[in-house]
């Protein structure tokens, strides 16, 4: 440092020792700003903070002072680090404060939307529906890639945290969603429940409920309801608490709900505990049951054994993996992979039947490979007369696999279709002289297991069959349950009728004997007239049909949507468990139950 400097800084300390030594502050306060004068004629915006030492009449333009920290800059005519000075040690940008540089930046890039405005609100809805309807986690919008999308999308859009749309948007949306839900409901004639369970990754086992109705434009609407967290022990009484408080949440208690679970014993408790009726069991259940009864015929569990070690083989081997797709292209089979069966679900036993079958050729060459065939030791090809067997198994179960699949339908009725579809199996189980004993075998087992089924409810399920226009005519049903499928809705359709009359205030007690009975008589020969006509075809949507002829037979159209409302399957509550790992994933294995449940 310089002698001139030194002797500057030591001026200027001295004048500061001076301020804090007198008696009145304030006033040496002010003496030193006089001391330190700002240039005249010096444009820039930092002599605001700087100005030059004068003492004794004479003006120091060595150094420049700064008058908030008494700083000497070293100052040769630039003001770059007079101003680099402010920025670093005051966090004043001279130009900004003052105005004189011009924010370029500031001037083209756009003003940002005001978050109320109701382009801002339409993108801030579109992101709450994404987390609902793709089943997102929160964390979405701190996602790099995210704000780069939105930014591209629109500039202007600040997207808000994680919390906002965790505490205010998204139970928004859920409030909204199921005041719109209890009006269907409400508007409904009749509601049916749909229950079942699964167990997240964290091990909690969560209970579904989901409702179906048919609404005023006869279109099947279904929703979930809730998902909740059971942590009490699954016994009938539990699970019809469940449904109890369902149905109280809801306002459906007064809508004749019926009920749709699996086999499983404790449902049955429940059905009966929480008195809804008719309670159905699923279908799709029921036919899994009896199938699977049948696959453990000692044959069938032999041949799916020998099929699953092969297809084992080439799952775990990446090198008879690739001399199974050389031999595909040379046989000029389609390159599929070879399917692995799950123990519970005999429909992926089908599927790895079906495949090998496919495939047969090109696993049987791959086996015969010197590259893998030191690997090979205990897997074996099938013999012929396995192959046959395995043939006559798929042929045997791919109608009883056509049949879950339009048990599945969620868009017409299916509860209608159980007694046809149910005779046309049994007809399929009845054994022939072609039969191998072992298809004789399974045939007789899982006829056994259908027919035992679905006794308790066999009048509704008749009911449902002669309300669908499909198969009005009944005729898988003897001559005295087609009779009693008429006069039941016969009765049915009377009650309803003097429901209807009671509705709108009649007296009944001063209603003329004559007009009650030509009432009833109406209301007779509507029914006589529906079972006149001649059925739709089997292609066409039942709904549909009754939408175009409601006016023409309006009792009994009410009738049918009471039966035709309830599904044949729990398959709804079911299809969310293929989702659940979305809902309650690694991202968001702590959720409460409470949020959990807005997801559905």
């Amino acid at each position: 440092m310089s002698k001139k400097s030194t002797c500057l800084i030591g001026r200027v300390s001295s004048l500061a020792s001076s301020s804090s030594s007198t008696a009145n502050p304030t006033a040496n306060s002010q003496d030193d700003v006089q001391a330190i004068v700002s240039p005249l004629g010096y444009k820039s915006a930092v002599w605001k903070y700087f100005g030059f030492l004068k003492k004794d009449g004479s003006t120091d333009k060595t150094h420049a002072i700064c008058k908030k920290c008494r700083s000497a800059i070293k100052y040769s005519g630039n003001t770059t680090n007079l101003s680099g000075h402010l920025i670093k040690k005051h966090g004043i940008d001279p130009h900004e404060a003052c105005g004189n540089v011009v924010d370029v930046s500031a001037v083209f890039s756009p003003q940002k939307l005001n978050h109320n405005s109701k382009r801002a609100m339409s993108i801030t809805a579109a992101i709450s529906n994404l987390f609902c309807k793709d089943m997102r986690p929160y964390c979405v919008v701190e996602n790099a890639g995210f704000r780069e999308l939105h930014h591209t999308l629109e500039p202007k859009y600040t997207i808000p945290s994680r919390q906002f749309f965790s505490d205010t948007c998204i139970p928004k949306l859920y409030n909204d969603a199921k005041d719109n839900v209890k009006r269907e409901l409400m508007e409904a004639k009749r509601v049916a429940l749909t229950t079942d369970s699964w167990t997240s990754c964290t091990t909690e086992v969560y209970v579904t409920v989901t409702s179906h109705h048919i609404d005023a434009d006869w279109q099947m609407k279904n929703f979930v309801l809730q998902t909740r967290v059971l942590n009490d022990s699954h016994t009938g009484a539990n699970l019809a608490a469940v449904l109890r408080e369902a149905c109280e949440e809801w306002n459906i208690r007064d809508r004749n709900p019926a009920l749709v679970t699996d086999n499983a014993s404790n449902m049955t408790v429940a059905g009966a505990e929480a008195k809804m009726t008719p309670h159905i069991k699923c279908f799709g259940h029921t036919i899994n049951l009896a199938t699977q009864r049948g696959l453990k015929c000692v044959g069938a569990t032999r041949l799916l054994g020998r099929v699953r070690r092969i297809v084992t083989f080439f799952h775990r081997s990446t090198v008879a993996t690739a001399v199974l797709k050389e031999k595909q292209k040379l046989l000029g089979i389609p390159v599929h992979k070879l399917k692995q069966d799950v123990s519970t679900r005999w429909i992926s036993s089908f599927d790895m039947l079906e495949r090998f079958l496919e495939q047969q050729a090109a696993v049987c060459a791959s086996l015969l490979d010197r590259k893998i065939r030191k690997g090979v030791n205990d897997i074996h090809t099938l013999s012929e007369s396995d192959i046959t067997v395995a043939e006559d198994m798929v042929k045997l179960l791919g109608p009883v696999r056509t049949a879950t699949t339009i048990m599945c339908e969620e868009k017409q009725p299916t509860l209608s279709v159980i007694t046809p579809l149910r005779a046309k199996l049994l007809v399929h189980y009845l054994d022939t002289e072609e039969d191998s004993a072992l298809l004789g075998e399974m045939k007789e087992t899982m006829s056994r297991e259908l027919s035992q089924r679905y006794k308790d409810v066999q009048q509704v399920l008749h009911i449902a069959s002669a309300l669908d226009a499909r198969f009005k005519t009944l005729p898988f049903l003897s001559e005295e349950e087609k009779e009693a499928a008429f006069q039941r809705i016969t009765y049915e359709a009377l009650e309803l009728w003097d429901q209807k009359v009671n509705s709108e205030g009649e007296d009944e007690e001063n209603m003329d004997q004559e007009d009650g009975d030509g009432d009833s008589e109406t209301v007779r020969k509507e029914v006589m007239s529906y079972f006149g006509e001649n059925p739709i075809p089997r292609d066409d949507n039942p709904l549909s049909w009754w939408k175009d002829n409601a006016i023409r037979f309006p009792t009994v159209a009410a009738v049918a949507k009471s039966y035709l409302s309830i599904p044949a399957t729990s398959t709804a509550s079911e299809r969310l468990f293929s989702v659940a790992g979305n809902i309650v994933s690694k991202k968001r294995a702590s959720l409460c139950v409470f949020k959990a449940s807005r997801f559905h």
